[in-house]
C-alpha cells in the first residue's frame, strides 16, 4: 500500500500541474519527479526484503517485451 500511496501522490502532482516540476515546501522537495523517486524507493525496499533481483527481473521482462507487438492482446487504446 505504500507504493500505491506514492502513485496517488504523483497523480495529485499531475492534477495540480506539477508533474514535471520540482519545488520545495519548508525545504522538503515536492513534485512529480520526487514522487516518482519515492515510488522507485518503495518498490526497491519491498523487493530487497524479499531477496528479489530487480535488475535481472527487469532485463528479463524487457527482453521478452522486445518480441511483443505494439498493442498486444488485442488492445485498442
Amino acid at each position: 500500500m505504500l507504493i500505491v500511496t506514492e502513485v496517488a501522490e504523483m497523480y495529485e502532482e499531475y492534477r495540480n500541474g506539477n508533474i514535471d516540476k520540482v519545488y520545495y515546501v519548508d525545504g522538503k522537495p515536492e513534485g512529480g519527479p520526487i514522487e516518482g523517486g519515492d515510488i522507485i524507493i518503495r518498490l526497491l525496499e519491498f523487493a530487497n526484503k524479499r531477496g528479489w533481483r530487480m535488475g535481472a527481473a527487469t532485463k528479463e521482462k524487457a527482453d521478452y517485451n522486445k518480441g511483443r507487438p505494439y498493442r498486444h492482446g488485442g488492445k485498442l487504446a
